[in-house]
């Protein structure tokens, strides 16, 4: 099982946010998502939980972050993204059939969740500003470059 992140819960956001940065290198990829990245789990339909898991579940709450984060950030493309999503899936203990479930769902259904609206970009300044408050090495993040944060 990969290792875990230090997590909190916003109770009014039903979400989950880092405590600490959390690091991972996978596929080729060095990843740094940024304490108090904020996210709502595996985006998995309730319908679908009895063949899957549900949001929360440990198998794929790390999956879910990182997936999510790149998705945000755009460090790689969605293509990428989702490859990456697949394999954290099998490291993280998820079986073969039911990590290719998961992976096809965001493959055919995660095209909208890439494209970051007015509110992704609002929070990804947010993000941005909280992170460089605390660290001088803001590239490590990747955030999106076509964001103005001076706004």
């Amino acid at each position: 099982m990969l290792s875990q992140p230090k997590l909190s819960i916003n109770p009014k956001k039903q979400e989950y946010y880092l405590l600490r940065d959390f690091n991972i290198k996978i596929l080729n990829e060095e990843i740094v998502v940024p304490q108090f990245y904020s996210f709502d789990g595996a985006s998995i339909p309730a319908v679908a939980w009895t063949i899957t898991y549900t949001p929360f579940h440990p198998h794929v709450m790390v999956c879910a972050l990182v997936h999510d984060f790149l998705y945000a950030n755009h460090q790689v493309t969605k293509d990428v993204a989702d490859k990456i999503f697949h394999q954290l899936l099998l490291d993280n203990g998820v079986g073969s059939k039911t990590a290719y479930l998961m992976y096809i769902a965001v493959k055919f259904g995660g095209g909208s969740a890439y494209k970051n609206n007015e509110k992704d970009i609002e929070y990804l300044k947010e993000l941005y500003h909280q992170t460089l408050a605390r660290t001088d090495d803001i590239e490590k993040y990747k955030f999106p470059k076509d964001i103005d944060y001076t706004k």
